[in-house]
């Protein structure tokens, strides 16, 4: 895991480089979001920066290159407006087509689309299929304003056009962009809402002609009070395992417990989060092996060199215990967070146990075992 973005960026690599970097790790992501109006306080370009700007952070974690060069998406309901360029849906397949051909064609082999445009969805879910089928690909199509709605809806307002949440994806990256002493004439947060939740429920979507029918003047939410902090926090939060990144970079810690609590804590979380997939690809492993492989190789195995690397440096500076196999020890703290948080839902007792005590349970057993008594907050 190394710092967001770093080195990361096909465009700003060199040739050697990147064939050095698809060698090593043969997997991609692309960042795909739109070009339309948001509105007076916020830039046209606001879906692909949120998208670039997580893709950057979450690269670093699972090893990949960066390719953000496709910024306009498919967005004909925001035409009215003239900041807004809007393709063509077969324009935009045949371009994810093409950019995958290429990548395969130089070794890439696990291709992650990364969207936060909810207007590229059935266009990059096309794509993906041909790109799987015809060329090979394991590819991932990740809905990351979805991501974004389901960890900071209640917090933000929820996942409004305009709102706190896209307020924060600019300002993580690029706050001189983010006007918000211009955000008034919001749409009445009552239509907004109403056609959002028509238009992501799972029976029933309407086709809109015109943004305005959901909001009259393009835009509703309120983005008042949003921070340059706030977003560093929520695109962290989008990306996994940030607390373990957070702990490697820092030379140590005054609080091992806290630290080591934060990092099992989290861990347990996305566990628990994506129990469902995970559950859904080890059962079709024998079938899609290169999902199984995703899984354990393209997730699992750095979360578990990073543990690894962890526990090491922490037990170096006698901040936590050390133990005769430490990669070993890394994938325990591992699979007893995963059986808590994912597999007990297969034995009825272990269903039967509240998740927030099954949490406190993994998690105290952990630290118990690990922190040395002199770092324990005993009760």
């Amino acid at each position: 895991m190394t710092a967001a973005g770093a080195g990361r960026r096909f465009d700003e690599l060199t040739d050697p480089e990147i064939a050095a970097a698809l060698a090593r790790s043969p997997r991609v992501v692309l960042p795909m979001g739109s070009v339309e109006q948001h509105g007076p306080h916020l830039p046209t370009g606001t879906d692909f920066f949120a998208a670039t700007s997580i893709a950057l952070a979450v690269a670093g974690h699972i090893d990949a290159l960066v390719l953000p060069l496709c910024p306009l998406g498919v967005t004909p309901m925001h035409m009215p407006y003239p900041g807004t360029v809007s393709l063509r849906p077969a324009t935009l397949q045949a371009v994810i087509s093409d950019i995958g051909s290429s990548l395969a064609g130089h070794g890439c082999r696990e291709f992650v689309i990364l969207n936060w445009h909810e207007g590229n969805i059935p266009s990059l879910a096309l794509a993906a299929e041909h790109l799987h089928r015809d060329l090979g690909l394991a590819v991932v199509v990740v809905q990351a304003c979805y991501v974004a709605e389901e960890r900071y809806g209640p917090a933000a307002g929820g996942l409004t056009h305009g709102g706190k949440i896209e307020a924060w994806s600019v300002l993580s990256c690029r706050p001189d962009l983010v006007h918000l002493e211009r955000a008034a004439g919001s749409g009445d947060r009552r239509q907004g809402e109403l056609v959002d939740r028509l238009r992501r429920d799972r029976f029933f979507q309407p086709v809109l002609t015109d943004v305005r029918t959901m909001s009259s003047t393009g835009w509703y939410g309120n983005p008042e009070g949003a921070t340059e902090a706030e977003a560093r926090d929520f695109v962290a939060a989008e990306v996994p395992f940030g607390s373990l990144a957070h702990a490697l970079a820092a030379p140590g810690t005054d609080d091992p417990a806290r630290e080591l609590e934060g990092i099992t804590r989290e861990l347990f979380t996305l566990e628990h989060q994506t129990r469902q997939a995970a559950d859904m690809i080890e059962r079709s492993a024998r079938d899609l092996p290169e999902l199984a492989d995703l899984l354990n190789e393209g997730l699992r195995a750095p979360v578990i060199d990073a543990l690894t690397s962890y526990l090491g440096s922490r037990a170096k500076a006698g901040l936590l215990r050390a133990t005769p196999d430490t990669a070993a020890t890394a994938r325990l703290i591992l699979e007893t967070l995963t059986w808590f948080a994912r597999h007990r839902y297969s034995d009825p007792r272990g269903a039967a146990i509240d998740t927030r005590l099954a949490e406190n349970t993994a998690v105290d057993a952990l630290l118990h075992a690990l922190v040395p008594i002199r770092h324990q907050k005993l009760a």
